[in-house]
């Protein structure tokens, strides 16, 4: 194979094995593979390097929502008149902080399974909207 014919198929394969990956990640969780497949097609025929930037506009979402849950949940907690309060605001800070951290980790983990690939970046990407819409959930059931 020439340098010209590899130039014109990477790109294919490489599409190629970030789908075949997206379906596999949505048959382990959904929206992961949801917000994947949302950006290819929302950026339709255009560049697939806007992918990335269509993920970033959708975790700037997750992280206002989950912002203002957790805002709710702090107001919740300081509304009660308790002696438990003050420790279970305590709490609510060490666990968003923790959370964050854990976020951040699990989301490289599952980016570096791609072994620095191309789409790599988007697997992270994706895993932090979906990580942080869990947690928004979770702020707004407790």
């Amino acid at each position: 194979m020439n340098i010209n014919n590899m130039k014109k198929t990477m790109p294919i394969i490489l599409t190629t094995l970030l789908l075949s990956y997206s379906s596999m990640l949505f048959a382990a969780n959904g929206n992961i593979a949801n917000s994947l497949a949302q950006c290819y097609q929302e950026i339709g025929d255009n560049p697939r390097t806007q992918i990335a930037d269509c993920l970033k506009v959708k975790l700037v979402v997750a992280e206002k929502n989950m912002n203002e849950s957790l805002l709710k949940a702090r107001e919740s907690l300081a509304a009660v008149d308790s002696s438990a309060t003050k420790p279970a605001l305590e709490s609510l800070a060490t666990s968003q902080k923790d959370f964050i951290v854990y976020r951040n980790s699990e989301c490289q983990r599952q980016s570096d399974t791609l072994l620095g690939g191309s789409g790599a970046g988007d697997i992270y990407l994706a895993c932090q909207i979906e990580q942080t819409e869990m947690r928004t959930k979770t702020l707004q059931e407790k």
